[in-house]
């Protein structure tokens, strides 16, 4: 069995971001951003049966998943400066990001018995994930800036009240291409009358699936660090 889906997708974000500048009297300047993509989405799937009982799948696809609104707002930026510990940072959204893609493969066997109505299954997987979306905190010491009154500031300057500071960015990016792989042993059980005739009413399903991941991202020196867990997992 095989298909494909064409999709095409046109974003446009429209906000305001903070300002320090004093034309501005309500302290905010209207910013505005657009994005477009497209996406060939194939889907193959193969099914054979090995024996009576025993089924064997494979497939393979190709699936996309868009950013989020909140990571799509277009004020790209909230100014705050810390003056006691010297540090300043920025917050905001990115339009600019591209959906995550996903190639996935997947193989698996089924079985289902004759003494039970149910099946026990076993697969294993892989997902090689392009664009994935993530919030790093991106520090770069040594950013020159001026503070303002508000408790913000804008970028550079020389004047006596210039300063020195840390400056840590949390604006969503794209990360690099990884992948994700793992297995899964699953069963169901439509009715429990094997173990006793009064237990005919009762079902059961249970379920173990392993995830690895080599998820990485550049740090503000250069450097790469692997992710502790899968992105959007505690």
């Amino acid at each position: 069995i095989g298909g494909g889906r064409y999709e095409k997708t046109e974003e446009k974000s429209t906000g305001f971001r903070p300002t320090t500048d004093t034309a501005d009297d309500d302290g905010f300047v209207s910013i505005s951003d657009s994005n477009s993509y497209d996406n060939w989405l194939p889907r193959a799937l193969v099914t054979y049966d090995l024996t009576s009982g025993l089924v064997a799948k494979a497939s393979v696809s190709k699936s996309v998943s868009r950013p989020s609104y909140y990571d799509l707002r277009a004020n790209k930026s909230t100014l705050r400066n810390d003056p006691v510990f010297n540090t300043a940072s920025i917050t905001g959204g990115n339009t600019d990001l591209e959906p995550r893609t996903s190639d996935n493969f997947d193989i698996s066997l089924e079985y289902y018995p004759k003494w039970v109505d149910g099946l026990f299954s076993v697969a294993v997987f892989r997902k090689d994930i392009s664009n994935e979306i993530a919030t790093p905190r991106v520090t770069t010491q040594g950013v020159i800036i001026t503070p303002t009154p508000d408790g913000a500031f804008t970028f550079g300057g020389t004047g006596a009240d210039a300063v020195t500071v840390d400056l840590t960015e949390s604006i969503p990016i794209n990360l690099d291409t990884y992948k994700i792989e793992g297995f899964e042993i699953g069963t169901v059980l439509n009715d429990l009358s094997f173990i006793h005739p009064t237990l005919g009413f009762l079902g059961a399903s249970a379920n173990y699936t392993y995830v690895g991941s080599d998820a990485t991202v550049t740090r503000s020196g250069g450097d790469t660090r692997k992710l502790p867990t899968l992105i959007g997992q505690p």
